[in-house]
């Protein structure tokens, strides 16, 4: 085995002239990052409001956070959270970091409890935090590399496998599948394909494989499992 330290969006350039007939990417944060409060991940520990996946480069959650207006702050909060209460958290993050900077965990979950119903307090804690999370890693555009980059270095007939754990990992998953099984580019109302493009792979899983009831009872953290497979076609 061996291990590289690296983004999985540079595979292709990391393992040149290799072919695999399978590739599994994992897009969960692992429950260690997250019972570790150090890493500032979790909304229930407390600890530094870090966030980065490689803690040796880029900025923490709190230096960007800092940084942010309220309406960037808002922005975010609905695009990568998907978080209806945006706005209204937004402006409680500035107000607050006016007198103190939100330098850990627990002072941002404290900014969400006080600020959001408690009926859905906890769904708003997991939509911050992501958002965030998301923002400071630069997940989403990383994960269309990284898509890029497995496909090309999986062999005629691989197989690759995608669990994502919420809607904005799964979306670009599904479309970048469709597009591998689906590349023609004609217009819809054309009655014969003109544009030659033939499909490069086939969509093994019509619908996300989900966990059973099972699985969910005895790993919690499974329940928003997505798993997505793809197959390359062989070369003609």
């Amino acid at each position: 085995m061996n291990l590289v330290h690296a983004e999985f969006s540079h595979a292709q350039e990391l393992l040149p002239g290799l072919s695999f007939d399978g590739i599994l990417l994992d897009l969960g944060v692992s429950s260690h990052q997250l019972d570790t409060g150090s890493r500032g991940f979790s909304c229930d520990r407390n600890g530094p409001l870090d966030m980065r996946m490689d803690a040796t480069q880029g900025q923490t959650a709190a230096q960007i956070l800092a940084e942010l207006d309220e309406e960037q702050v808002s922005r975010i909060l609905r695009s990568y959270g998907e978080e209806p209460l945006n706005r209204k958290l937004a402006r409680e993050m500035v107000k607050t970091r006016r007198l103190n900077p939100i330098g850990t965990t627990g002072e941002l979950a404290e900014i969400v409890r006080r600020s959001v119903p408690r009926k859905v307090e906890r769904k708003s804690l997991v939509r911050v935090f992501q958002a965030l999370r998301i923002l400071v890693n630069d997940e989403l555009r990383i994960l269309e590399s990284a898509l890029q980059s497995l496909f090309a270095i999986l062999a005629p007939e691989g197989r690759l496998a995608v669990i994502s754990y919420h809607s904005l990992e799964d979306r670009p998953v599904k479309r970048f599948f469709n597009r591998q099984a689906n590349p023609c580019t004609c217009p819809p109302q054309l009655p014969v394909c003109i544009c030659k493009r033939t499909p490069l792979a086939q969509v093994l899983t019509r619908k996300p494989v989900r966990t059973s009831l099972k699985e969910s009872e005895s790993n919690p953290r499974s329940r928003s499992a997505r798993l997505r497979v793809l197959q390359k076609l062989a070369v003609n």
